[in-house]
């Protein structure tokens, strides 16, 4: 992550968003397709409903040892380094599982859905299976979402919004998370960079 990444300020929907890179892999479906709440459950592949539950239950465990050993923070990295290398491999492994024409990388998300750069013109309206994968939280996201804008970025390149329409609402939530600690780095990132600027004039 970039220093000068910042918080971005568009909404997609209801929720703001944050500047951050997630592989994101869409597969176009019919309007029609599109499954309700209970058949979304039960279309969801295996590999996605673990991560989910790991990633709950591995800051569940996290939370809990920095609470209670608060004197032992070798201990709490030592979790978090594991935890992010579990994310990293169940990363790679995600993005083995398809191979289609729409794997991309959102550069902006949120709690309402992400934004990607891309040289594909996408349609407003258009409905799209979506795996989205959050290495730094070890969390894949199987969900269904919907063009709602698509304008020229820059040569030869759109930017595209893509807004959530079927999602669980444990892997909502799960985003919404990421987003916030997304958060929470960009801000740390940029204080540090302040004090690494501040530096030369305190020294004179």
């Amino acid at each position: 992550m970039q220093p000068n990444q910042s918080i971005n300020l568009r909404p997609i929907g209801e929720y703001f968003t944050v500047a951050d890179n997630i592989p994101a892999q869409l597969n176009p479906v019919s309007a029609d397709h599109v499954p309700s709440e209970d058949a979304l459950q039960a279309e969801i592949p295996e590999l996605f409903k673990l991560c989910s539950e790991l990633a709950g239950s591995d800051q569940s465990a996290l939370q809990r040892v920095r609470s209670e050993n608060p004197n032992s923070p070798a201990l709490v990295d030592a979790l978090a380094l594991i935890n992010k290398r579990m994310g990293m491999m169940l990363g790679y492994v995600l993005s083995q599982t398809h191979d289609d024409d729409y794997a991309l990388t959102a550069h902006e998300f949120g709690g309402g859905g992400f934004r990607v750069k891309t040289g594909t013109a996408f349609n407003v309206g258009d409905k799209f299976q979506a795996n989205l994968i959050f290495r730094e939280e070890s969390l894949a996201v199987y969900c269904y979402a919907e063009c709602t804008e698509c304008e020229p970025a820059d040569e030869n390149r759109f930017e595209a919004t893509f807004q959530f329409i079927q999602i669980r609402e444990q892997d909502h939530e799960h985003v919404i998370r990421h987003s916030l600690h997304s958060q929470t780095r960009h801000l740390k990132a940029r204080a540090e960079q302040r004090k690494q600027s501040d530096k030369p004039e305190n020294s004179e």
